[in-house]
């Protein structure tokens, strides 16, 4: 089952996030592993701007996937007219299963009934699984929107780092 978060689940869809992201926080750089570890934690901040959705099995959370529904709420800068999929973890126990793609089938579905234009998502080299899942469900790679990851969760980059904060774009066809 699929639902919005609860307030009082943050705690546990926290615990979620890292469990979920242990393997890219020890490749991520030192101190952009420790921005988006501030960042997975800060769960019960996002609901300002977002809806938290969980995917529930006897009765744990065992996915989690954040909608931004307003694109100019997120920290990167999008078009305006669409909303951004944040966040996306499945425990590492439950994978292979489809949740993953169930979860993003809902942030799909709730974007396109309010009417937004796009969903735009970051994803990093590291994360090939999710980008495999991305690019079936139709995201397309905006190299556009990258980011560089150094200077947004760590305040400063090398200026020869990259930006490997890959953007990809889903657009919906208004009919």
């Amino acid at each position: 089952m699929i639902r919005e978060m609860e307030p009082h689940e943050h705690e546990v869809v926290a615990r979620l996030l890292l469990r979920a992201n242990e393997e890219h926080l020890a490749v991520f750089p030192p101190a952009v592993a420790e921005g988006y570890r501030r960042e997975l934690v800060d769960v019960q901040n996002r609901l300002r701007v977002a809806d938290v959705y969980v995917a529930v099995a006897h009765d744990v959370i065992v996915g989690t996937v954040t909608l931004i529904e307003d694109s100019g709420h997120d920290a990167h800068p999008w078009p305006p007219g669409g909303s951004v999929l944040r966040l996306l973890a499945v425990d590492p126990t439950e994978r292979g299963g489809g949740l993953g793609e169930r979860l993003v089938g809902r942030c799909l579905a709730e974007a396109a009934r309010r009417r937004r234009r796009f969903v735009g998502l970051h994803t990093a080299p590291a994360m090939a699984t999710a980008k495999r899942l991305y690019e079936r469900l139709g995201f397309e790679r905006a190299p556009q929107h990258d980011f560089v990851p150094g200077a947004h969760y760590a305040g400063s980059a090398d200026p020869s780092e990259e930006a490997w904060g890959e953007a990809y774009l889903l657009h919906f066809h208004s009919s």
